[in-house]
């Protein structure tokens, strides 16, 4: 716990109760400071830790998908609390909604990350990697096909396996069973696969894949000022992936890398970024370069790490937006995250492609210090785990709330 100061606090308010939204909640709330959470999900995570005070009314807003409603309900909430809470949007679906609101709503709340169009661009795949080939950011090799005719005229192209991936990902998870991407092993494959997804989407692209174990990849925590000044610069990397291979990180841990906070930064200060953003590198075998997979930005699920490594974004960020400055910490190397129940299912999956083994699995757990969603101080949120898994599966199969 840190010291209370809670006093002079203003509220923070995190829209998205996932393990996402649970960093923010147990980052501030350690510091006392007020935080409410809502969810288009009622069994969010988050909802029932002992630092999140819910709000109901957010929350059924939220359900309806409604972007001008959601704007009003925090309007008015911002008004009943009588000052500025500071919004911490953890889910692109929130990203989404309020984009367009973010004019009105800036007189009434304080943003984490900027809603702007410059984050309406990074959230959508085709515009972000469209925006890295501007500026010249070095990427897989990606293609944006604009129909079934041009796959066929990319398939004796491309090297393989390849990718096909959604431009909006958070609007078809369900409709690909939680997996982020589909892997395509040749022509044939491709172009099967692609007929079947153009039925879920009209905007998928293609992307070879990058070679090399989870390892490989590396991430950086961000927050950048109201001058696109990086305030806060955090890098890890991952150990393991929940799907594994291209999922989320289930495992990972802290490991300076210079490279990449300074290709992090160099990219999103040309952007003008604003705000808390992820960025994710993978390190290609074939020419031992960095090529950007993604930016996230809102906080994304690693980023935990953050605090328990000396380099708190979600409490920096906090305090640069009331105007109160704060020095992180040198970052700790070495310290590990995970997500237990993912990790456990994404070891079993490379101990079955005999790339793992038991011995070798609980080697690499040694040292973990955070989870995802258990905390020392925060147990008794154990007991809405099954809930809030069977809520998750419920709206991964399009019959849960607000799926």
């Amino acid at each position: 716990m840190h010291t209370s100061q809670a006093a002079n606090s203003s509220p923070a308010l995190v829209l998205g109760l996932s393990p996402t939204g649970l960093i923010a909640i147990r980052s501030l709330g350690r510091w006392g400071i007020p935080v409410y959470g809502a969810d288009f999900n009622p069994w969010g995570i988050g909802r029932f830790s002992r630092y999140c005070r819910y709000q109901q009314n957010i929350s059924a807003v939220s359900q309806q998908r409604d972007g001008e409603a959601l704007a009003n309900a925090l309007i008015e909430f911002a008004r009943t609390l009588g000052t500025k809470p500071v919004l911490y949007a953890t889910n692109d679906i929130y990203i989404d909604l309020l984009c367009p609101h973010f004019d009105r709503l800036r007189d009434h709340i304080m943003f984490s990350t900027r809603l702007d169009s410059n984050t309406a661009a990074v959230v959508g795949k085709k515009t972000f990697y469209k925006l890295c080939q501007r500026h010249d950011v070095e990427l897989p090799a990606t293609y944006f096909p604009e129909g079934t005719d041009d796959v066929r005229s990319l398939a004796s192209e491309i090297r393989y396996p390849a990718l096909i991936k959604p431009a909006h990902l958070h609007h078809f998870f369900a409709k690909l069973n939680g997996r982020k991407v589909v892997q395509v092993a040749n022509a044939e494959d491709l172009i099967r696969n692609y007929v079947t997804l153009a039925e879920i989407s009209s905007e998928l692209i293609i992307q070879e894949v990058i070679p090399g174990p989870d390892s490989a990849i590396l991430v950086a925590a961000c927050y950048f000022d109201a001058h696109s000044k990086p305030k806060a610069m955090f890098v890890g990397r991952k150990l393991r992936q929940y799907p594994p291979r291209f999922g989320s990180a289930s495992l990972a841990e802290s490991l300076w890398e210079p490279q990449v906070a300074e290709l992090s930064a160099d990219f999103l200060q040309k952007i003008n970024f604003e705000g808390i953003c992820g960025t994710e590198y993978k390190r290609d075998p074939r020419d031992g370069r960095l090529k950007m997979m993604e930016i996230n930005p809102r906080l994304t699920l690693w980023m935990s790490l953050t605090g328990a490594s000396g380099v708190d974004v979600p409490y920096i960020a906090y305090q640069d937006l009331r105007g109160e400055s704060v020095e992180p910490g040198p970052q700790v190397n070495g310290v590990k995250w995970t997500y237990l129940v993912r990790d456990i299912q994404s070891g079993y999956y490379y101990f079955t492609q005999g790339e793992n083994s038991l011995r070798s699995w609980w080697r690499s757990m040694r040292g973990c210090g955070e989870d995802a969603i258990m905390a020392k101080d925060d147990l008794g949120i154990a007991w809405f785990v099954p809930a809030y898994a069977a809520s998750r599966l419920l709206m991964r199969h399009g019959r849960g709330p607000g799926a």
